[in-house]
């Protein structure tokens, strides 16, 4: 207005055009399936550091591009990782097309080799600055999302140029708008600081389209704060690929789990193999895991063996264990001696774990003569350094001793609890509730005790909290059973019984009894198997990382991907199903008995409808980025957008199934954890049945697979996304 001369409209339409030129130098989604196949087999091959990859994996991906019509992934052997050069070889062959301004997939490439080694971006690599004005070219000129995701990769390093984490943060977010999955990764890592939901998301995101290091960065990042079991199990499948992935502090946390019950079944022997292989690799929190595995086992040799290992790599709870173990027998008479001069020894250096476990075997004649008086003065000097745990059994031995006038007990155990003992802020509060009742203060000293780890605390809080019908009761209460209160386990399972909870009943009941509390398994007895199949149906589609496999172990060359599974969607690659889009439901469960057998049966439905496919291309590269017009508006990377459309109008075709568990009546425990136990499921076509041990599916009768396998496997799946993929695969001539 005024003195410009610029009416509103004419503003109007110059925000508008700012507006689209702002979008029009945003990279567009790869529209084009044969370059975003390609680009995944060059991500896998050449920009997948640290994590193994194998070489049938990588021909897949190609072979993938190539029947999708990119016709120089057809060639790929030329460049296979047999070959003495991998990426000189493949940079010779796509080089041209770079130069030549006609491929920014090839402009990655190069960048690949000439900033990387062995995969991971470096300044040691051959030119990083030139890799870096690659990706520039390709992000900025090409609007290519995966360079757009490379160029922030090298800017936030400071690779090739000045280091920009701002402008890195726009790179990520361009690239990942336009769902390239490694720019997902990249910005997920970089607000893990600001936004732990949107971070998780985007990692998990990036995790489902195949970027390893994000499935990795997913399972640390929920494993830092799962605490239900529906947590957990929704974190397995991230963990056990991550283990696999050679991340040994992910496959000792999977060892837990399996150990403890937490979201899986237990399964002790399996998760002591977890901590067994992370214990090798040096993971410190493996060689405790397995120690105290023996330790539960009564096999004291392997388990001062552990704790051993534990101590030589730096863990000082582990050297007092240890020389505990050896005062307790594990190596004999003569390892008796050593174990109190090793605990001598620590606490003289000033190892406080040591002296604090010296001063257990005095107040409980562990290996040496029991004697209160020397057992103080070690508990002392652990005290006076600042543990805890020293103050509060200082106190416990004055009282054992009556000594109350050399020293105030209650002093010691508000030192302890102040130092970060649990069971000294418990003791100071149980001692007062006797006389005070649930005052303000005592109640928070339970709470205190509670949160550093005091189980009785956490049950007393519970039960109170139960009597008052309180919301916290039921959580403290299952948080004091699994952290080993027996009590606490029998009062949730009683709280829970007036809920009808029968999975939360037989999950605490579970835990007591496993841990040889006989009441407990009583109350289990007549509610186990229900709970069990109802939670196999509850926790059917947590994984979204399961896959089917058909395996040659004599020619690992024929190995191939049948099938993956996200949640309740199903992806078939070959058969009857294939190019269709596959969803299942659950409509009901039935448990009854059958003679001296549990029978439950689990009813699904599995639909499906023919996807609309894109034509193949008969060439290999684009020479342009794709138009507004190629790229739907209303598009978000990750949602599985055509289904939404597609169920609207109905489906193609429909099947009903039936999952089956057997398990005898007179057979205690749970059929989760019996690893040579099998299910089916069955359905007008046949019946395929599963194996827990071997995670594996076999035809039980009807149509056979749709390979010419007796065999299939399986990976990161419940039973009933195995089941019914399994069944998915079979092959019936009847249905071609």
């Amino acid at each position: 207005y005024g003195h410009t001369g610029v009416c509103s409209k004419e503003i109007s339409v110059i925000k508008l055009w700012m507006l689209w030129v702002s979008l029009s130098l945003a990279a567009w989604p790869d529209s084009y399936p044969q370059r975003v196949a390609m680009m995944e087999a060059f991500r896998l091959q050449f920009a997948t550091p640290e994590y193994p990859v194998e070489t049938t994996e990588i021909a897949q991906k190609y072979a993938r591009a190539c029947e999708l019509g990119f016709s120089l992934a057809c060639k790929a052997d030329k460049w296979g990782p047999e070959t003495s050069d991998p990426i000189g070889q493949a940079a010779q062959v796509f080089g041209p097309q770079c130069r030549s301004s006609q491929s920014p997939l090839a402009c990655v490439l190069l960048a690949f080799e000439l900033g990387t080694v062995n995969g991971s971006f470096t300044q040691n690599a051959q030119n990083p600055t030139k890799a870096r004005s690659l990706l520039n070219h390709a992000c900025t000129d090409k609007l290519y999302a995966p360079a757009c995701s490379y160029l922030g990769h090298m800017e936030n390093l400071g690779l090739g140029g000045a280091l920009d984490s701002h402008s890195a943060q726009a790179h990520f977010e361009e690239g990942c708008k336009a769902r390239d999955a490694w720019g997902c990764y990249q910005l997920g890592l970089q607000l893990d600081s600001h936004g732990l939901d949107k971070s998780e998301q985007l990692l998990q995101q990036a995790c489902q389209a195949g970027i390893r290091p994000s499935c990795i960065a997913f399972a640390n990042s929920r494993s830092r704060h799962a605490s239900s079991d529906e947590e957990w199990a929704q974190i397995e499948p991230y963990l056990s690929q991550s283990c696999a992935l050679q991340n040994q502090a992910h496959c000792a946390v999977l060892g837990t789990m399996k150990m403890n019950g937490l979201g899986v079944p237990r399964q002790p022997a399996i998760a002591n193999a977890l901590f067994e292989s992370a214990c090798q690799s040096n993971e410190v929190s493996g060689c405790i895991g397995s120690a105290q595995y023996y330790q539960h086992t009564q096999n004291l040799k392997l388990s001062a063996a552990r704790f051993k290992s534990a101590c030589e790599l730096g863990h000082a709870a582990s050297c007092a264990a240890y020389g505990t173990q050896l005062l307790l027998g594990a190596e004999g008479d003569s390892g008796v001696d050593e174990g109190a001069v090793f605990l001598r020894t620590s606490c003289s250096e000033g190892a406080l774990d040591g002296c604090l476990g010296l001063a257990n075997a005095y107040r409980n004649g562990i290996g040496i003569q029991s004697n209160l008086e020397q057992g103080i003065e070690y508990a002392r000097r652990a005290c006076r350094g600042g543990l805890g745990a020293g103050c509060t059994l200082e106190a416990e031995i004055q009282e054992k001793l009556s000594l109350w006038g050399q020293g105030d007990a209650s002093s010691l155990y508000e030192q302890g609890c102040s130092l970060g003992d649990g069971r000294a802020c418990g003791a100071l509060a149980l001692k007062r509730l006797k006389t005070e009742g649930f005052t303000t203060q005592n109640s928070n000293a339970l709470t205190k005790g509670c949160d550093q780890g005091d189980m009785q605390s956490c049950r007393v809080l519970g039960e109170e909290a139960l009597k008052n019908n309180l919301p916290s009761a039921l959580p403290m209460l299952k948080k004091a059973c699994l952290g080993g209160d027996n009590e606490a386990c029998l009062i949730g399972a009683e709280g829970l019984s007036k809920r009808q909870n029968v999975d939360g009943m037989a999950r605490l009941l579970e835990e007591a009894c496993h841990r040889g509390f006989p009441s407990a398994c009583d109350r289990l007895r007549p509610i186990a198997f229900a709970a069990d199949f109802s939670n196999q149906s509850k926790s059917a589609f947590l994984s979204s990382l399961c896959q089917v496999w058909s395996v040659d172990k004599s020619n690992p060359e024929e190995n191939h991907l049948l099938a993956e599974v996200s949640g309740a969607q199903f992806y078939i690659y070959i058969g009857n199903h294939r190019n269709q889009d596959v969803l299942a439901d659950h409509d009901r469960d039935e448990i009854t008995t059958q003679g001296n057998m549990n029978v439950g049966q689990s009813y699904w439905r599995v639909s499906g409808q023919n996807l609309q496919t894109k034509t193949d291309q008969s060439w290999g590269e684009l020479t342009e980025a794709p138009s507004s017009s190629d790229v739907p508006s209303d598009l978000i990377w990750g949602e599985t957008e055509a289904t939404n459309e597609l169920w609207q109008q109905g489906a193609d075709w429909s099947s009903s199934l039936v999952y089956e568990v057997r398990w005898p009546t007179t057979q205690s425990g749970s059929f989760r954890q019996d690893t040579n136990g099998t299910s089916t499921i069955s359905g007008a076509d046949g019946r395929v049945q599963y194996s827990r041990n071997e995670e594996t599916l076999q035809v039980d009768s009807g149509c056979g697979f749709v390979v010419p396998r007796a065999v299939l496997f399986t990976e990161h799946c419940s039973e009933v996304q195995a089941l019914m993929a399994g069944y998915l695969l079979l092959d019936c001539p009847s249905r071609r």
